[in-house]
C-alpha cells in the first residue's frame, strides 16, 4: 500500500494556544530555503520535509518556499524541529546487458570471494534477523523471495484497514513511500538488491548473503530509480520499526541533505547498521560529498565497489575517511522481478553484500551492538597486495575473517 506519511499525521493543525507568532524560530528552522545547495536541479520545490520536535519526520506541499513558511509553517512552528525543500536522489546500479557471468558459470563469484559458504557451513545464516531494503519494490513473489519476506502478523491483508494502527494499510509483506505521481513498475533494483542479501538457495539459482534473514520491502524509488529524499526517510523510519536491525541504502545524491543526515543519526541512536552505497561518479567523497554516503556516522558503513579480479572500477565512488570497505560489485548476479534474474554492476551491489554479512554476523553472536558488528566486518577486510583499495580499511569484505573478529570481541 503507497502511503506519503508514515506513523505521522500531522500532529496539530493549529499552533498551541498562547504561541509565539514572531516568525523567528520560521527562519531558523527553514533557512534551507535560501540556501544555494538546496535550490539545485535536484530540488523539488513544491514539497518539503518536516521533522517535527518529538522527533518525527513527514513530507508536505506547497505552491511555493515562501508561501509554505507563512502559511504551514508559521502557525505551526513551536512544533517544528527542522523544515528542508524536498531533493531527488537515483538508484546506484544499472543492468549489465555484457555481463558474461551466466555463460562462465560464475554466477555466485562474490559468495565465493568473501568465504560465505564457510560461514553458512558452520551454522550461520542471517537466522532471526531483519534487514530493511530501502529501495525500490521487490517482487516480493520470486520463487527466491518469497519465504524471506517479514510478514506482519498484525496486519489482516486486503481489508483496506490499518489494524496496527501504525498509519500505513495493508503493510502485510511491507510497504512503499511514493510521490503521487510516481511510476513504480518495471525497476528490478530492488528485486536485485533483496536477492544478494536473502535469497532462498533451496528455491532458485543463487543464495543471499544471510539466506535464512528475513526482508522487510519498504519502497521509495520509482520504474525510473529515482526517488526523494522524504520518502526515503519516511521508507527508512518504516523499517526500523518493523524491527530492522540493518538498513541497506543503494541510493544517494548530493546537495541539500540535513534532514536525511537528522534521521540517519537518530536510526544510528537507535542501534540500527546503516549499509550505503558509495556512489557510481568516480568521485573521492572525502573531497566531494555524497548523501546518505559521506554522512560518516558511527553505526554506518559506506561501501564501495570490486570486481571479481579485486579491483576498484573506475566508476566507483572511494576515500580513505569516508569509504570504509570494498565488497563484489562488479557482474553481479541476482533476482529480477517477474522470477527472473538478471546481472547489474554498482556500489548499489556491493551494499547488500555487506549488509548480508552483518544479519550473518548478528545470527552468530545475536547480543552484539551494532559498533561491535561494524568493527567485525571492517577487522576482517582481505587487504590484497597490488589491489588499491581506497576506503578506511584499503580491503574488501571477508565474511569468515569477520566472524573470527566478532568471536574474538565476543567469545
Amino acid at each position: 500500500m503507497d502511503v506519503r506519511v508514515f506513523s505521522c499525521a500531522l500532529i496539530a493543525v493549529v499552533a498551541l494556544s498562547g504561541c509565539s507568532k514572531t516568525g523567528l524560530k520560521t527562519n531558523e528552522v527553514t533557512k534551507s530555503f535560501d540556501s544555494v545547495k538546496c535550490q539545485t536541479s535536484a530540488a523539488v520545490t513544491n514539497e518539503f520535509i518536516v521533522q517535527w520536535e518529538d522527533g518525527r519526520f513527514s513530507v508536505e506541499r506547497g505552491s511555493s518556499p515562501e508561501k509554505f513558511k507563512q502559511e504551514f509553517v508559521l502557525p505551526r512552528e513551536n512544533e517544528i524541529r527542522h523544515v528542508q525543500i524536498n531533493q531527488k536522489v537515483h538508484q546506484l546500479g544499472q543492468i549489465n546487458a555484457q555481463s558474461t557471468v551466466r555463460s562462465t558459470g560464475f554466477k555466485d563469484y562474490g559468495q565465493l570471494q568473501i568465504e560465505a559458504p564457510a560461514v553458512w557451513n558452520a551454522g550461520f545464516r542471517g537466522q532471526g534477523v531483519i534487514v530493511g531494503v530501502v529501495d525500490s519494490t521487490v517482487d516480493i513473489n520470486h520463487s527466491q523471495l518469497n519465504t524471506r519476506i517479514q510478514i506482519n502478523s498484525a496486519e489482516v491483508p486486503g481489508n483496506g484497514v490499518d489494524d496496527d494502527q501504525n498509519g500505513v494499510i495493508d503493510d502485510v509483506k511491507g510497504a512503499g513511500f511514493f510521490s503521487e505521481s510516481a511510476n513504480t513498475s518495471n525497476n528490478d533494483h530492488g528485486t536485485h538488491v533483496a536477492g544478494i542479501i536473502a535469497a532462498d538457495p533451496n528455491r532458485g539459482q543463487i543464495s543471499g548473503i544471510a539466506p535464512e534473514a528475513k526482508i522487510v520491502p519498504s519502497a521509495f524509488l520509482d520504474s525510473n530509480g529515482s526517488g526523494t529524499l522524504g520518502d526515503a526517510i519516511l521508507a527508512m523510519q518504516y523499517a526500523a520499526s518493523r524491527g530492522a536491525r540493518i538498513i541497506n541504502a543503494s541510493w544517494g545524491g548530493s546537495g541539500c541533505a540535513d534532514s536525511v543526515a537528522n534521521a540517519f543519526s537518530t536510526l544510528s541512536r537507535q542501534g540500527i547498521l546503516l549499509v550505503v552505497a558509495a556512489g557510481n561518479s568516480g568521485f573521492d567523497i572525502d573531497v566531494n560529498d555524497f548523501f546518505p554516503a559521506s554522512f560518516n556516522l558511527s553505526n554506518q558503513i559506506t561501501v564501495a565497489a570490486t570486481d571479481s579480479e579485486n579491483f576498484m572500477p573506475s566508476w566507483s565512488n572511494s576515500g580513505f575517511q569516508k569509504v570504509h570497505m570494498t565488497a563484489p560489485g562488479v557482474d553481479i548476479f541476482s533476482t529480477g522481478s517477474d522470477n527472473s534474474y538478471l546481472t547489474m554492476d554498482g556500489t548499489s551491489m556491493a551494499s547488500p553484500f555487506v549488509a548480508g554479512a552483518a544479519a550473518v554476523l548478528w545470527s552468530a553472536r545475536p547480543q552484539a551492538t551494532a559498533s561491535q558488528i561494524k568493527q567485525s566486518l571492517m577487522s576482517g577486510v582481505d587487504v590484497i597486495q597490488g589491489r588499491n583499495s581506497k576506503t578506511l580499511t584499503r580491503g574488501r569484505l571477508n565474511l569468515r575473517k569477520s566472524l573470527d573478529e566478532l568471536r574474538r570481541i565476543l567469545p
